[in-house]
């Protein structure tokens, strides 16, 4: 027997049989609907299975992106599985350039493809300080010490989404980093993609002339935007209207 019911914008779909239950998410997944879908999905007690349907869902912002790689996280420790399905493909494409293919379960085609890491597991690493100050503008992420890979990379993506889910404009505060490795600098390159691919924007200050010049050489210049100062960048996008970052 399956039970159906809606919730303002989000159906469900219970399958007491299967422990599956599915959600259908909603056209634009933003906003407060993040935050209704988060409350959704948590409220599923008992399921073994959750499947969020994206077939009618035109857009889904930063926030939404940070939130489903949380819920698959506190699925996972509750011994379920959530599986994201009916992605279309603009948005499939931006899940698997960003590197967050590898953190989502995902049914398409036919297949489903498991998530193989958690950005939310794993030891900190000691040698990257990483905290996030959150100004009117803008969320700022300082750093500091050592960003190497992997440990510094998994650091580096657990702090963006977690910062993700309350802002889409982020400025990397860069001044007291003293090493950055290229594998590092390719995963600030692919964050900056998906705020930017989902209306936010990047923007990395006091980066020095290094790091500086192998992202102009990369061409990330044009993706993750470079200041002098963090609170340079931070009176840019005090000046910029929502919704008016560069794409």
């Amino acid at each position: 027997m399956r039970d159906e019911k809606a919730n303002m914008k989000l159906t469900v779909r219970y399958e007491p049989l299967r422990g599956r239950c599915t959600v259908w998410a909603p056209e634009m997944l933003s906003g407060e609907a993040v935050t209704q879908l988060l409350s959704m999905v948590r409220s599923l007690a008992g399921a073994k299975e959750v499947v969020i349907d994206f077939s009618g869902t035109r857009l889904v912002d930063s926030a939404g992106i940070a939130a489903l790689v949380s819920l698959t996280r506190d699925i996972k420790g509750k011994g379920g599985m959530l599986w994201l399905a009916g992605l279309d493909d603009s948005l499939m494409a931006l899940i698997e350039e960003t590197g967050l293919s590898v953190m989502l379960n995902i049914m398409a085609q036919g297949l489903a493809e498991p998530a193989n890491l958690d950005p939310f597991e794993g030891a900190q690493d000691i040698r990257l300080a990483a905290h996030v100050e959150a100004c009117q503008a803008a969320h700022v992420v300082h750093l500091g010490g050592v960003m190497g890979y992997p440990a510094g990379t998994t650091t580096f993506k657990r702090v963006m989404l977690e910062s993700m889910s309350s802002a889409n404009r982020i400025v990397l505060d860069c001044e007291e980093l003293t090493y950055i490795d290229s594998q590092c600098i390719a995963a600030i390159v692919q964050m900056g993609k998906l705020l930017r691919g989902t209306g936010g924007s990047l923007c990395a200050a006091g980066v020095n002339p290094i790091i500086r010049g192998v992202l102009e050489t990369l061409g990330a210049a044009r993706i993750v935007e470079l200041y002098d100062h963090a609170q340079q960048a931070l009176e840019a996008l005090e000046h910029r209207a929502p919704g008016s970052d560069p794409l």
